[in-house]
């Protein structure tokens, strides 16, 4: 429990050092979209060439097969079911992209790495990154045409550093390349950057507006709700009855975290408003701290 708590902690930090440098000054609110633009163009492809590369194997794969499975039906009934709830939150159609985007997508990459490495170790980690490959295409392939306002689809908007690392790396790890290792820790650095710079650009963002006005939206704490236990809940019931626990629990592991932050950082590449999006992700966040230490306890 003191892990998780110690791991979550340090998260928060850095989103409160990034409100306290907005709220003095020291970093303006425009500047967030270069944050964004590192996030997304620079740290985000560094992690997925990392770690597909390095555990994206064939023998990995032959043994956690049913991990990969699982995640794409989960995230297929989701999505479905995030659709429909969505059009109970709002009317405007960006709102409703944005509340369909947090129901299905949680903070697995900048939060949930740092969990399964602290708590679980390594193999972990390996576990919940299979997980996150069906969540990784959505994110990039759907979910940043959602946020950022993209209404016209095109093959061309798939070509984005995150989807082309993505492809090199498993392109890597299934025919067993060996990347130098100058590389490799170029790739390692970078990606450790990540977390800390979303955290940092969370704080920022949610400064530029009221904090009393965020925590009066009911709708955001219907969705945390939703987001926290009542997805979790149903995910772990039904595979309680198909999967051995080994195969569950970095299912949960990803499940159980709060609502993804690229409601804040993706909107911020184009300029749209993103005040319900840093709502969402500070309200599912902190009821997080309760919630995520509760349901490791139950089921680890």
């Amino acid at each position: 429990m003191s892990i998780v708590l110690q791991q979550l902690s340090i998260l928060f930090i850095f989103a409160f050092m990034g409100y306290i440098l907005a709220k003095v000054g020291v970093i303006k609110a425009e500047q967030t979209k270069i944050l964004s633009s590192l996030i997304v163009y620079v740290f985000c492809p560094a992690v997925c060439l990392d770690s597909f590369s390095k555990n994206f194997t064939t023998q990995y794969l032959s043994q956690k097969y049913k991990i990969l499975i699982v995640s794409v039906v989960v995230l297929i009934f989701l999505s479905i079911a995030a659709f429909f709830a969505s059009k109970l939150f709002s009317k405007d159609a960006y709102d409703r992209n944005v509340y369909t985007y947090s129901l299905i997508v949680p903070n697995y990459g900048y939060m949930g790495y740092a969990l399964a490495v602290g708590i679980f170790g390594d193999e972990m980690l390996m576990d919940v990154i299979i997980v996150g490959i069906p969540l990784t295409i959505f994110i990039y392939a759907i979910g940043l045409p959602m946020l950022t306002g993209v209404k016209n689809f095109s093959i061309k908007k798939l070509i984005n550093p995150p989807i082309v690392t993505i492809v090199i790396g498993v392109i890597i790890g299934l025919t067993n390349i060996k990347i130098p290792e100058i590389f490799q820790s170029v790739f390692s650095t970078a990606g450790g950057c990540m977390a800390p710079l979303a955290m940092l650009l969370m704080g920022i963002t949610i400064s530029e507006f009221k904090l009393s006005e965020l925590f009066k939206k009911y709708k955001i704490y219907v969705l945390a709700l939703l987001r926290l236990i009542i997805i979790p809940l149903i995910i772990a019931t039904v595979l309680w009855f198909v999967l051995p626990k080994e195969f569950i629990i970095p299912v949960l592991l990803v499940y159980i975290l709060p609502c993804g932050l690229n409601t804040v950082v993706f909107p911020r590449l184009v300029g749209k408003n993103c005040e319900i999006g840093a709502g969402v992700a500070l309200i599912s966040s902190l009821f997080s701290i309760i919630t995520i230490p509760l349901w490791l306890n139950f089921f680890v």
